[in-house]
């Protein structure tokens, strides 16, 4: 069955893989005459596979690339959001032959969707024609395959992981698209945000894509593919992990935790703290230092004392730091 997202609570966004879309945008590669160039792991599929090349540019004669119509067959068999196409391509004969409902495609212009409707009827009506592309795409996923099982299958369902983690931790869905995508931009920005708002959107990170990703709307639901994290992103998340682990190391001593929960209690000087915990006063004003260092603790001059204390806020700030970059790569 399609996916349903009728059931979806509003301004909840998917996180879900997609064979179909990675098999996509490898016959975009193939059809490198029609595309212009593409960067990314399937970037050299046209100098690997001429034949299976020619095969796709030549499969429709309009002059209009093969694949949205394949999106289309997806949503129909339910088979848009697995991790293998195994199942997309046995259910493909079915879905072509009894056709469905208004696919949608609201996210393509005019001309797009009526050249995607000729050719689904004539899947619909010619057994030939389902013989060759359901020939063409098992060619063509056989062919990226063995990199998929090797690599891609397992760096799309980590992203996948993170990205949950994210909206888990309260993310705005807009703060998962990348620069420029095409989804930040008008009228694809508006299509996005009624999915969001609707619960009918849908995140797919990829491993074999070109640019920064898509934006198809098929019969309500919004299907947004981006590309794996990579460089700046990457650096960013690095640099942020660094920060907020170096910040964590200031609670891996036990008596740094217990000073710090007793200034949650009331301020303190370090002579007092030094009394309190019967400790030298040097090594009373190394653990306040750390936790100053960390950003856990105010200081508050009274006459020739300085006291500290330690908020609720401050210390949450640290924890919901932490746990939504550790959580962004856990499941529920």
């Amino acid at each position: 069955m399609p996916f349903d997202h009728d059931d979806r609570p509003a301004g909840t966004v998917r996180v879900e893989p997609s064979a179909v879309t990675e098999l996509v945008w490898v016959l975009l590669y193939l059809a490198g005459s029609k595309r212009g160039p593409l960067d990314g792991p399937a970037a050299r599929l046209p100098e690997r596979f001429p034949e299976l090349a020619a095969r796709v540019d030549a499969f429709w004669s309009d002059g209009v690339a093969l694949a949205t119509e394949v999106f289309v067959l997806a949503q129909r068999s339910g088979t848009l959001l697995d991790a293998g196409a195994e199942a997309f391509l046995d259910a493909l004969d079915e879905a072509s032959r009894l056709g469905g409902p208004d696919p949608g495609l609201s996210s393509e212009k005019p001309e797009e969707r009526a050249h995607i409707a000729e050719r689904l009827e004539r899947l619909r009506v010619d057994d030939e024609a389902r013989r060759l592309l359901e020939a063409l795409l098992r060619d063509a996923w056989a062919a990226v395959r063995p990199a998929w099982d090797a690599e891609g299958r397992e760096a799309v369902l980590a992203s996948c992981e993170a990205l949950r983690g994210r909206l888990r931790g309260g993310a705005d869905p807009r703060t998962l698209l990348p620069s420029g995508h095409i989804a930040t931009k008008p009228p694809w920005d508006a299509l996005f945000a009624d999915g969001v708002r609707r619960g009918a959107a849908v995140f797919s990170p990829c491993w074999f894509i070109g640019g920064r990703g898509h934006i198809v709307e098929l019969s309500g639901l919004v299907h947004v593919a981006v590309a794996l994290p990579q460089g700046d992103e990457v650096e960013r998340l690095r640099a942020q992990a660094e920060q907020i682990s170096g910040r964590l190391k200031v609670l891996s001593d036990p008596t740094r935790v217990a000073i710090l929960s007793q200034l949650a209690v009331e301020p303190l000087s370090v002579t007092e703290l030094a009394v309190r915990f019967e400790l030298s006063q040097p090594t009373v004003s190394n653990h306040v230092r750390m936790l100053r260092d960390a950003d856990l603790l105010d200081a508050r001059k009274e006459g020739g004392r300085t006291a500290y204390s330690a908020t609720r806020a401050r210390v949450q700030r640290l924890l919901d730091d932490a746990g939504s970059l550790l959580l962004a790569g856990c499941s529920a």
